[in-house]
Protein backbone atom coordinates (compact mmCIF):
# COMPACT_ATOMS: atom_id res chain seq x y z
CA UNK A 1 0.00 0.00 0.00
CA UNK A 2 1.60 3.49 -1.22
CA UNK A 3 -0.64 5.79 1.28
CA UNK A 4 -3.52 7.94 0.10
CA UNK A 5 -3.77 9.79 -2.86
CA UNK A 6 -2.48 13.25 -2.27
CA UNK A 7 -4.92 15.07 -4.30
CA UNK A 8 -8.44 15.27 -4.60
CA UNK A 9 -10.20 13.40 -7.40
CA UNK A 10 -10.78 14.77 -10.69
CA UNK A 11 -12.81 14.26 -13.29
CA UNK A 12 -11.32 11.31 -15.61
CA UNK A 13 -9.25 9.94 -13.02
CA UNK A 14 -9.59 5.89 -12.69
CA UNK A 15 -10.33 3.72 -9.89
CA UNK A 16 -11.03 0.28 -8.19
CA UNK A 17 -13.66 -0.77 -5.73
CA UNK A 18 -12.84 -3.53 -3.23
CA UNK A 19 -15.52 -5.52 -1.89
CA UNK A 20 -17.71 -8.57 -2.86
CA UNK A 21 -17.63 -10.36 -6.09
CA UNK A 22 -19.59 -13.11 -7.85
CA UNK A 23 -16.22 -14.14 -9.79
CA UNK A 24 -13.64 -15.45 -7.34
CA UNK A 25 -11.43 -14.84 -9.77
CA UNK A 26 -11.76 -10.99 -9.42
CA UNK A 27 -9.50 -11.08 -6.45
CA UNK A 28 -12.69 -9.04 -4.76
CA UNK A 29 -11.76 -5.51 -7.05
CA UNK A 30 -13.37 -4.40 -9.95
CA UNK A 31 -11.17 -1.76 -12.25
CA UNK A 32 -11.57 0.76 -14.68
CA UNK A 33 -14.46 3.44 -13.52
CA UNK A 34 -13.81 6.53 -14.75
CA UNK A 35 -14.70 9.57 -12.47
CA UNK A 36 -17.42 11.57 -14.46
CA UNK A 37 -18.87 14.21 -12.12
CA UNK A 38 -17.12 15.82 -8.75
CA UNK A 39 -19.31 16.80 -5.70
CA UNK A 40 -22.85 15.31 -6.09
CA UNK A 41 -25.47 14.90 -3.62
CA UNK A 42 -27.31 11.23 -4.19
CA UNK A 43 -30.32 10.37 -2.23
CA UNK A 44 -31.03 6.11 -1.55
CA UNK A 45 -33.86 3.91 -1.74
CA UNK A 46 -34.19 0.44 -1.19
CA UNK A 47 -33.67 -1.98 -3.92
CA UNK A 48 -36.90 -3.32 -3.60
CA UNK A 49 -38.84 -1.42 -1.77
CA UNK A 50 -37.76 2.22 -3.30
CA UNK A 51 -38.68 3.71 0.34
CA UNK A 52 -35.96 6.79 1.25
CA UNK A 53 -32.89 5.77 2.83
CA UNK A 54 -31.02 9.23 3.04
CA UNK A 55 -28.74 11.52 1.11
CA UNK A 56 -25.26 11.45 0.53
CA UNK A 57 -23.42 14.71 -0.08
CA UNK A 58 -20.80 15.68 -2.03
CA UNK A 59 -19.36 12.37 -3.56
CA UNK A 60 -17.68 11.47 -6.77
CA UNK A 61 -19.50 9.85 -9.40
CA UNK A 62 -17.81 7.01 -11.84
CA UNK A 63 -18.92 4.89 -14.55
CA UNK A 64 -17.76 2.13 -16.76
CA UNK A 65 -19.99 -1.28 -18.18
CA UNK A 66 -19.74 -4.26 -17.47
CA UNK A 67 -18.54 -5.63 -14.10
CA UNK A 68 -20.52 -3.89 -10.84
CA UNK A 69 -20.05 -3.92 -7.29
CA UNK A 70 -22.89 -5.87 -5.87
CA UNK A 71 -25.19 -5.15 -2.18
CA UNK A 72 -23.03 -5.34 0.91
CA UNK A 73 -20.40 -3.10 -0.59
CA UNK A 74 -20.47 -0.53 1.04
CA UNK A 75 -17.43 1.35 2.68
CA UNK A 76 -15.33 -0.76 0.38
CA UNK A 77 -11.99 0.89 -0.38
CA UNK A 78 -11.72 3.07 -3.10
CA UNK A 79 -7.84 3.06 -4.57
CA UNK A 80 -5.89 3.85 -7.72
CA UNK A 81 -2.25 2.64 -8.94
CA UNK A 82 -0.12 5.41 -8.88
CA UNK A 83 1.37 6.08 -12.26
CA UNK A 84 4.93 7.16 -11.04
CA UNK A 85 5.57 3.81 -9.30
CA UNK A 86 2.72 1.36 -9.56
CA UNK A 87 1.56 1.55 -5.89
CA UNK A 88 -1.77 1.31 -4.12
CA UNK A 89 -3.21 4.40 -2.84
CA UNK A 90 -6.41 5.16 -1.01
CA UNK A 91 -8.71 7.00 -2.95
CA UNK A 92 -12.22 7.05 -1.15
CA UNK A 93 -14.22 5.41 0.56
CA UNK A 94 -17.59 3.18 -1.54
CA UNK A 95 -20.83 4.48 -0.79
CA UNK A 96 -23.10 2.90 -3.81
CA UNK A 97 -24.73 2.62 -6.89
CA UNK A 98 -26.76 1.85 -9.84
CA UNK A 99 -26.32 -1.77 -10.10
CA UNK A 100 -26.26 -2.83 -6.50
CA UNK A 101 -28.73 -6.26 -7.56
CA UNK A 102 -27.39 -6.78 -10.98
CA UNK A 103 -23.67 -7.84 -10.85
CA UNK A 104 -23.14 -7.01 -14.91
CA UNK A 105 -24.59 -4.05 -16.78
CA UNK A 106 -24.24 -1.63 -19.63
CA UNK A 107 -23.69 1.27 -17.65
CA UNK A 108 -22.80 0.99 -13.84
CA UNK A 109 -22.48 4.28 -12.44
CA UNK A 110 -20.66 4.55 -8.97
CA UNK A 111 -20.69 6.69 -5.70
CA UNK A 112 -17.94 7.43 -3.16
CA UNK A 113 -16.63 9.95 -0.97
CA UNK A 114 -13.36 11.27 -1.14
CA UNK A 115 -10.49 10.30 0.98
CA UNK A 116 -9.75 13.96 1.72
CA UNK A 117 -13.18 14.45 2.64
CA UNK A 118 -13.55 11.41 4.82
CA UNK A 119 -9.92 12.85 6.68
CA UNK A 120 -11.69 15.94 7.30
CA UNK A 121 -14.66 14.90 8.77
CA UNK A 122 -12.52 12.62 10.95
CA UNK A 123 -10.07 15.50 11.92
CA UNK A 124 -7.29 14.24 11.05
CA UNK A 125 -4.82 11.67 8.27
CA UNK A 126 -6.82 8.45 8.82
CA UNK A 127 -3.66 6.33 7.22
CA UNK A 128 -1.52 4.33 9.18
CA UNK A 129 1.53 1.95 7.81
Amino acid sequence: MGGRSSVRSRESDQYCIGGASTNPESNDQICRFKVTDIGWKVEYAGPKTREYIGTVRWVQVGKKTGKCPVGGDSVAPVYTFRQSDGYVVAKGIFSGGVGDDAPVQSTCVTYFTDIHDVMKAVGKDIYKK
